[in-house]
């Protein structure tokens, strides 16, 4: 790593500094401690054309922050040691996710609103619907009930676009066990 330009002033005490460093593989313009660690608020541009805005913490995306790819999506949100991590949104090419995060998965409560009209509304683990939620298509059919690695299973309610239901157990994404049509 070379530092290029050192400019600003130093905080309280003595330690904190703005700077623009450059990587060969990308720029960072923002503040260090010490000897140039990262540290603080700042951009990280990346030769790729990616590029981070916001806290940083030992060299680390760490704290809320922006990461704009170069092929447009965007997530912005909470990072923690590098990773997405707590409350975030992300905007990609199925649609926009806006929900809790664990290590760069969606894990917990979400909400994903995909760009052909379905939504999802419910609990995930590791990019998957898991837990309880709610899926409707752009049709108004819809599920609401357990998810297990997302597939409907265990207890839910079907709902097609006439208005038919299902009401009861499911087994692998398909009615199973007991139930009844409506």
């Amino acid at each position: 790593m070379s530092t290029d330009q050192l400019t600003g002033s130093a905080s309280e005490g003595g330690s904190m500094r703005q700077v623009t460093m450059d990587f060969g593989d990308g720029i960072y313009e923002g503040e260090v401690v010490g000897d140039n660690i990262m540290h603080g608020h700042g951009k990280m541009t990346m030769e790729n054309g990616d590029m981070y805005i916001g806290e940083f913490r030992n060299d680390a995306f760490h704290g809320r922050g922006t990461y704009k790819w170069a092929d447009g999506d965007e997530y912005t949100g909470d990072y923690q040691h590098d990773k997405q991590h707590g409350q975030g949104r992300l905007i990609d090419a199925i649609g926009t996710y806006s929900g809790a995060w664990f290590e760069d998965q969606r894990n917990g409560a979400g909400k994903q609103v995909y760009k052909n009209g379905e939504v999802y509304d419910g609990e995930w683990l590791n990019n998957a619907k898991h837990g309880r939620g709610k899926h409707t298509m752009a049709s108004g059919a819809s599920y609401e009930g357990e998810w297990v690695r997302d597939k409907h299973h265990g207890t839910g309610i079907s709902r097609n676009a006439e208005g038919e239901v299902y009401e009861g157990e499911f087994l692998n994404h398909q009615p199973h066990g007991r139930g009844t049509y409506k």
